[in-house]
């Protein structure tokens, strides 16, 4: 092993880190208050509106009357609302969607294409459901656009599909709170990441000083036994010696 490299333990470590502690506190309070300014007052919000609905067929329909669900009842059901998943973001629906819009809110300024970038339609996992999230930075527009989609809904599909009907789980409402940004998630990332950042800038500095200090252990750092410690007396310095002679 070189005899001029630097070698380093866990406790060498944790003695850097707290020899440092108050500048990776600092660090870490900077990273966290930075990072919520940005998500609080920077960040444009964003208001989601769900509407949740069921989709069947007009087979499943007569069979669930004679002998309730069947795992089969629910297969169909999946693939049927995979395919409300293209019906519900198509410009048949978007062109309702919009008129509504102009005829019940005044609104003019959203285009088929706003409309599609804003709804996202998911299926809920293992169920026949069908999750719709509409996401703008209006909660009235998300509302609105959801519940004109929701309206909409079975006449779209029934137009297209004929066989079966779509009905409503939950309806949409006005989102009270933005959907985004996540300020406390965002901050305590900033924290995490001031945090990690500040133990690393101290670990490197550390690492490539290389300036003795009193306390370093050059058997264990260097591979570099000690004998003796010349005692600089008239050194003034902190973590030095500072020797005075008495006055006569």
């Amino acid at each position: 092993m070189d005899n001029n490299e630097k070698t380093i333990d866990l406790k060498s470590i944790y003695q850097m880190l707290i020899k440092h502690i108050k500048f990776i506190i600092l660090l870490t309070a900077v990273f966290a208050i930075f990072a919520y300014i940005i998500s609080a007052f920077f960040i444009s919000k964003q208001y989601t509106s769900n509407v949740m609905l069921y989709v069947q067929s007009n087979e499943q329909i007569a069979e669930q009357q004679q002998s309730g669900l069947s795992y089969n009842d629910i297969q169909v059901a999946e693939r049927l609302a995979n395919t409300c998943q293209t019906l519900f973001t198509s410009q048949k629906m978007t062109d309702l969607i919009c008129e509504d819009l102009k005829n019940d809110y005044n609104v003019t300024t959203f285009s088929n294409s706003d409309i599609q970038n804003c709804i996202t339609v998911s299926a809920v996992e293992n169920t026949p459901i069908l999750k719709i999230s509409v996401t703008t930075g209006d909660p009235d527009l998300s509302a609105a656009i959801a519940q004109s989609l929701d309206l909409n809904a079975e006449g779209v599909y029934s137009s297209i599909v004929e066989s079966g009907v779509v009905k409503e789980v939950v309806a949409a409402e006005v989102p009270t709170a933005p959907s985004s940004p996540n300020v406390s998630k965002n901050t305590v990332l900033g924290l995490v990441i001031g945090l990690v950042l500040g133990c690393a800038i101290v670990i490197v500095l550390e690492m490539i000083d290389t300036k003795v200090k009193p306390n370093d252990d050059f058997l264990a750092m260097y591979g570099i036994p000690m004998f003796a410690e010349i005692v600089d007396f008239e050194a003034n310095v902190k973590g030095g010696y500072n020797y005075e002679p008495k006055k006569q």
